[in-house]
């Protein structure tokens, strides 16, 4: 049983009800290993560590977590700091097998000059079909750009489903996957709608989740 929790923007979480509720269902779900997806951070602040110290203190399952767009715009000792200070390892475009499942990261920084392709070649990842592969990457990606690579399944998030009712189509327009699960093939996109909120601290008809795969 897979957590995935994302895009948090932990600076809109402005009580530790917030923290207390989330902690409160993945301690409900057992889940076997969590990944957080950033966007953890819009600007950097310390105390965003002590959110991830809370994400780690709910048991001993591995927690994952990777840099996305919002936590590459910074290059700074804090965002440095909130991995190893956290205890939750920062993967960076590499692969890690658990169980006979295969995780691919790519970060988005690395998209923005080279292609998926690239990218995914530089991970150098394991290709015994016998593992079922997931690829976790920030922007969703059309499952046709992956036929060449045995991914079973690619978990995605960034788009927010539009925070508010009336963005949705933007987000359809702007990305290759909006929201929910898409199948081509024998493969299976699930792209989430995200724990929290950006930019207002408010939703409008969406509403955040996390992902129990």
């Amino acid at each position: 049983k897979i957590l995935l929790v994302s895009d948090i923007h932990s600076e809109h979480i402005t009580q530790d009800f917030h923290v207390k509720k989330i902690i409160k269902t993945i301690k409900k779900e057992k889940p076997d290993f969590g990944i957080i997806a950033w966007d953890m951070i819009n600007k950097p602040n310390r105390g965003y560590i002590d959110y991830l110290k809370a994400f780690k203190s709910i048991s001993n399952i591995p927690i994952f977590a990777v840099e996305w767009n919002h936590d590459v715009m910074w290059n700074t000792q804090i965002v440095n700091d909130i991995p190893n200070k956290s205890g939750i390892q920062l993967l960076n475009n590499e692969n890690i097998e658990i169980d006979g499942i295969q995780l691919i990261w790519i970060i988005d920084k690395s998209l923005w000059w080279n292609s998926v392709q690239q990218t995914i070649n530089q991970v150098n990842f394991n290709e015994n079909q016998n593992l079922f592969t997931i690829l976790i990457t920030h922007q969703p990606i059309w499952l046709e750009k992956l036929q060449d690579y045995p991914i079973d399944l690619e978990v995605a998030w960034h788009t927010h489903r539009g925070q508010f009712y009336w963005m949705r189509k933007v987000v359809e327009w702007m990305n290759d996957y909006a929201y929910w699960k898409y199948n081509l093939w024998d493969r299976t996109v699930f792209v989430t709608q995200w724990i929290w909120t950006w930019w207002l601290p408010f939703r409008l008809w969406t509403q955040s989740e996390m992902v129990i795969i």
